[in-house]
């Protein structure tokens, strides 16, 4: 088992119009890498500051919550940097961290979270995973998807495990067009990637683990939208994505089993969006999707393709409900949106950091708020 952190935060418990919050500060400094909910109990993984004979170090260490969000445990991460979680098929919390090679970067081993009593490690790999993006037969997959470069081919990863057993990892580049959304169908266990191939016309295909097409549609649409936020792949059923334009409003796709396609307006933001992140399923037909604008952030959730809740923050600390126009105030300061994660059914949970107009400063304050809804 991972060793406690000796380390103290500030800790302080809320009972905010959104649901609980719990505010953790560390006064020289913390920067959240990422989280999970795991076994019902948001997990964070964080680098934490400390100042040592006047010079700045940190430790990577995981902040383990209760569903409730109290009680908080720290333990250290002594093996490594730069965690990645990913659930394994045997429903076991993993985590891909960097190690330390005198001659050579971008090393990880892929290890148990917390427990490692009785495991042989792993040889290092030079690899990138990416990001998680869910399970497919016996393997744990990711994708890698280089935003940045027109070039650069879209990779699926597969980690396979055998008995609960890390065994092989295959890296596979997907074919032109690239940009692609990356769906599992957990009913069906199937694999499903979409991009917009060229104007006005969408690639929806299905792959295996290997990234070898299985089967493949262009679909025309009547405009020229990325397709941004997967709700639902499939050539048997009806498919949903989710688009967004300029001013600030989200679109609703809908795809038929015959490749027809019909667009309709899911909700106005009222400002221009800069980025939306992947949606986070919370319950059957229930997904939550985080992005941000020139001023702030904010989310929405969508309840059987509709919009149910929507929330911005224009000022410092401040959130509006765009249903109500409510005023919510959850801090003194202007927040962050670093992660978004599904709990319990019908349950999410966002964690914040505190914004620092003053570069040269490091954050110093974890916000975890948890919602349900009714």
């Amino acid at each position: 088992m991972l060793q406690k952190a000796d380390i103290s935060f500030e800790a302080q418990y809320l009972q905010t119009a959104l649901g609980p919050m719990t505010i953790l500060k560390s006064p020289a400094g913390i920067s959240i890498k990422e989280a999970i909910n795991y076994q019902n109990k948001p997990i964070i993984a964080c680098n934490c500051y400390y100042s040592e004979n006047n010079r700045y170090s940190y430790q990577v260490i995981y902040v383990v919550l209760e569903p409730d969000l109290q009680n908080p445990t720290y333990y250290l991460e002594s093996d490594g940097t730069l965690p990645e979680f990913f659930i394994n098929p045997e429903g076991k919390l993993y985590t891909a961290i960097d190690v330390y090679h005198p001659d050579k970067d971008g090393l990880i081993i892929m290890v148990p979270c917390f427990d490692r009593d009785n495991i042989t490690y792993p040889k290092p790999k030079k690899m990138t995973l990416g990001d998680y993006i869910g399970i497919y037969h016996d393997f744990a997959m990711f994708k890698n998807v280089d935003i940045f470069s027109d070039k650069q081919l879209d990779k699926l990863i597969a980690v396979e495990f055998k008995h609960g057993e890390l065994k092989k990892s295959y890296t596979a580049k997907i074919p032109f067009p690239k940009y692609n959304q990356f769906f599992i169908n957990n009913d069906n266990n199937q694999i499903h990637i979409i991009a917009k191939s060229k104007e006005n016309c969408w690639l929806h295909r299905q792959i295996d683990e290997k990234g070898a097409v299985l089967q493949s549609r262009r679909i025309d649409i009547a405009c020229n939208d990325y397709p941004n936020c997967v709700l639902n792949l499939s050539f048997c059923e009806s498919s949903y994505v989710v688009t967004y334009g300029e001013g600030g409003i989200f679109y609703l796709i809908t795809l038929t089993p015959q490749g027809e396609a019909t667009r309709n307006k899911l909700f106005d933001v009222g400002s221009p969006l800069f980025w939306v992140w992947d949606p986070v399923k919370i319950a059957t037909e229930t997904f939550v999707i985080y992005f941000t604008i020139e001023t702030g952030n904010g989310w929405i959730t969508l309840r059987n393709n509709k919009v149910i809740e929507a929330f911005l923050q224009q000022q410092a600390g401040k959130f509006t409900n765009l249903l109500t126009n409510e005023i919510i105030i959850l801090a003194e300061q202007k927040l962050i949106i670093s992660d978004l994660i599904s709990c319990q059914n019908n349950s999410y949970t966002l964690v914040f950091y505190d914004y620092q107009e003053d570069r040269t400063k490091r954050n110093t304050t974890l916000f975890v708020l948890n919602r349900t809804l009714v």
